[in-house]
């Protein structure tokens, strides 16, 4: 389970995590999450028996902090719903990175291609492919504190096989590919630098295969 000042939303393993940043807003937005904590928690009690054991919160911050503050009166309130004591674990240091996503790595990524090649009259032998690539959103930098924009990319390729014209030329094959077709160019930081993704991209190649 994640928080980060907003809301409270879960998150993937056993542990909680924290992504806490707090302002006056992000105070106020946390007390928002407390009061609606009881419904997240007991959602969560309903689709499993989970947790079964104590629950450890990892603070990247030393004790006595408004982000300790705000993790206790969190811990407080699921030991009281789950029935489990939840731990409030501080590890301060690494400049406040412990705890925290590692940049650039999407949660999420897509990859969907389609193929089809002609078999009989006139366009016998030419084949046609697209595809489609997603990234979901991903941090920044190794303090979570700006997020990459998720991205999307078209690729395609044509082909042809010289063998269904002419049999004396079994096994030839022309192929043309192109990545990023449309030439979407995001730029994606990673640990505070930042680059542009690759453009798009054409080649081809003339394969015989014996």
């Amino acid at each position: 389970m994640t928080f980060n000042g907003c809301g409270l939303r879960p998150a993937r393993g056993m542990g909680i995590r924290p992504e806490l940043r707090l302002g006056r807003r992000g105070m106020l937005g946390a007390g928002l999450a407390l009061a609606g904590l009881p419904h997240v928690a007991r959602r969560s009690m309903a689709q499993g028996a989970w947790p079964t054991r104590p629950v450890r919160l990892v603070v990247a911050y030393p004790a006595g902090g408004g982000t300790d503050i705000v993790a206790r009166l969190f811990s407080d309130r699921l030991s009281q719903i789950w029935g489990q004591p939840a731990i409030v674990d501080n590890r301060g240091g690494a400049a406040g990175t412990i705890g925290k996503e590692l940049s650039a790595t999407p949660n999420d990524v897509l990859a969907l291609w389609g193929h089809y090649k002609f078999e009989a009259d006139a366009l016998a032998g030419l084949g046609i492919g697209a595809g489609v690539r997603y990234s979901s959103e991903s941090y920044g930098d190794d303090t979570n504190s700006f997020r990459n924009a998720a991205r999307t990319y078209v690729d395609a390729a044509l082909s042809y096989d010289f063998g269904y014209r002419n049999p004396d030329m079994q096994g030839l094959t022309l192929q043309v590919n192109a990545k990023n077709l449309f030439n979407k160019q995001g730029t994606v930081c990673q640990a505070g630098n930042c680059y542009r993704d690759e453009g798009r991209s054409v080649f081809g190649s003339l394969r015989y295969r014996f």
